[in-house]
């Protein structure tokens, strides 16, 4: 969305370097795991009877989104995944730092879906970017947050 290109040339050494760094964690494995737990499992079956009163389950977004998508239709151990994020400061300045992205489960109660060992941290991204200087022949460190352009 940023029109910036994903590797930049080092101007002092003529060598592709990547704009920004981020670290992903696949999420195979979380899933695994939750369907591997057996107190879990009736509620990871998205329709596995009515959820308690406030449940997201309730909310029209998740009936028009989740339980009338044909595709979740298609097998009972479809999940529904919530993902967010924030910034998280690494010094006393307030300005370097990242944005971890968390995933939780929809499906399961609120008490369940927001406990850690049931919450995936899908993935870190640094808030700086580098970008290439050519008159002073140097890369450059711009702090900016996920969505700047």
């Amino acid at each position: 969305m940023c029109l910036e290109p994903r590797k930049i040339i080092d101007p002092a050494t003529k060598t592709l370097v990547a704009a920004k760094v981020f670290y992903y964690y696949p999420i195979k494995h979380f899933i695994n795991a939750l369907f591997r737990r057996k107190d879990l499992i009736p509620h990871l079956l998205w329709d596995s009877g009515a959820p308690p009163e406030g449940d997201v389950r309730r909310s029209r977004g998740f009936k028009q989104k989740v339980a009338d998508n044909p595709k979740m239709n298609e097998d009972p151990r479809n999940i529904a995944i919530i993902g967010t994020t924030d910034g998280v400061p690494f010094f006393d300045d307030q300005v370097r730092g990242c944005w971890p992205f968390f995933l939780r489960v929809a499906n399961l109660p609120d008490g369940l879906s927001t406990h850690m060992a049931n919450v995936h941290m899908s993935m870190i991204v640094a808030n700086e970017h580098l970008t290439s200087d050519p008159l002073a022949s140097k890369l450059r460190r711009e702090v900016k947050a996920p969505k700047d352009p």
